[in-house]
C-alpha cells in the first residue's frame, strides 16, 4: 500500500490516512498508528477464518506476517487492541 511506512510511524501526527486495498473496494481510509496509539480504547474486529489466520500469524510474530499492519498493532503499541472475532 502506498504510504504504509508513514501510516505505521508512531512519531507521526495522529491522523486519517488514505489507502489502497488489494481487493474491492480498493479505496479506503484508516487511522494511522499514532492515532490508534492515542486512543483510550483499542479494538480490532475480525470477520472470517482467513482474516483470523492472518491476525493469529501477526500475534505469533510469524516472519511472513511482519509486513502486515496488524503486526504493528500487536507488537508496536504500548498495549495491543482487544480482539473480537466473528466467524
Amino acid at each position: 500500500m502506498p504510504g504504509l511506512a508513514e501510516a505505521l510511524d508512531l512519531d507521526a501526527a495522529p491522523r486519517v490516512v488514505p489507502g489502497l486495498a488489494p481487493a474491492h473496494p480498493r479505496r479506503r481510509v484508516s487511522l494511522n498508528l499514532a492515532a490508534i496509539a492515542s486512543a483510550r480504547w483499542r479494538v480490532l474486529h475480525v470477520t472470517g477464518a482467513t482474516k483470523r489466520a492472518l491476525i493469529d500469524a501477526a500475534i505469533a510474530d510469524d516472519e511472513g506476517a511482519r509486513a502486515l499492519p496488524a503486526h504493528a498493532l500487536f507488537h508496536r503499541l504500548p498495549e495491543p487492541p482487544a480482539l473480537y472475532w466473528a466467524p
